[in-house]
């Protein structure tokens, strides 16, 4: 999961899901079981018969492995960036790519 966050991976073959990440500050706390993770994402979509449309996103999110019988993993936004699609766009990115991290497709 630290792995994910600290090297995150924008590629896709959807051009609206390529971004560039212009910052990435990844907070680790073993004793809470918590990631935070504060990045600043940017890109510039041009789309066939569309003008150019520039995007930028900051992104603040909380990931926490919760220790239950079975471990659970949260992934929290603060309520001032809530946009329900982006954030579960993001938590599904995310999720994707630590599954990709412990299972290497060949």
């Amino acid at each position: 999961m630290v792995a994910a966050a600290k090297a995150p991976d924008y590629s896709s073959s959807d051009p609206r899901k390529r971004w560039i990440v212009i910052e990435n500050n990844v907070d680790v706390n073993p004793i809470l079981s918590r990631i935070v993770i504060r990045r600043t994402l940017s890109r510039s979509l041009k789309l066939p018969r569309q003008q150019e449309q520039k995007d930028h996103r900051d992104w603040i999110f909380v990931i926490k492995l919760m220790s239950e019988q079975t471990p659970t993993v949260t992934f929290e936004v603060p309520e001032t960036q809530l946009i329900p699609a982006q954030t579960l766009d993001e938590a599904d990115r995310y999720f994707i790519q630590v599954d990709d991290l412990l299972n290497p497709r060949h």
